[in-house]
């Protein structure tokens, strides 16, 4: 920690290496059955090799990156490290709508024009909403949300800058949401 900055970086879960590993390998021995029926026996798929090559790459993009969660006086910070290089998320105090525990569901009580997931699919911690308004490109607000995972460290600290917007439940930050954008802000 220097000058003041509360970091956490993404960790990985052995029981979820071991499960991706084997997503992995299930799709490299499809892809290299399928090669081996062209080379062999003549037998062109191009659909199921490019499924093949896809899935792997999902698997790989969600198994790779790096995420480092940061505090400081201005605000909430996500870097995201891949072989495709280092892309920042950051995101003001003032912007922060609430932060809530992840549950699937088919229908939310507000909707998102952009969602990131900035957490590694190895990292066996809790899944965690943070929901804020941003300017996009035309200069309008919009609705945007980030899934993401730290420690309960980094949470506590976040509770401390918003006090009632941390551990909530998604009906108080969709409320919250909702009052920002009648009153105008």
């Amino acid at each position: 920690m220097e000058n003041s900055k509360l970091q956490d970086t993404s960790q990985v879960a052995r029981k979820n290496v071991i499960v991706m590993f084997i997503a992995f390998l299930v799709f490299a021995v499809f892809l290299t059955i399928n090669i081996l029926r062209y080379v062999e026996l003549n037998i062109f798929d191009p659909v199921v090799i490019f499924l093949d090559i896809m899935f792997i790459f999902v698997i790989f993009q969600r198994t790779h990156p790096k995420y480092l969660t940061e505090l400081d006086k201005r605000g909430f910070r996500i870097t995201r490290m891949s072989l495709l290089g280092k892309k920042v998320y950051d995101i003001p105090y003032r912007d922060i709508a609430g932060i809530y525990k992840y549950k699937s569901s088919l229908a939310h009580p507000i909707s998102f024009r952009r969602s990131f997931t900035l957490n590694s699919a190895l990292d066996g911690r809790v899944v965690w909403v943070l929901a804020y308004r941003a300017l996009n490109k035309k200069g309008k607000k919009e609705n945007r949300r980030i899934f993401f995972k730290t420690s309960e460290e980094i949470l506590d600290a976040l509770e401390a800058h918003l006090p009632n917007k941390v551990r909530v439940k998604e009906e108080e930050v969709a409320i919250a949401i909702m009052r920002r954008e009648a009153e105008g802000k």
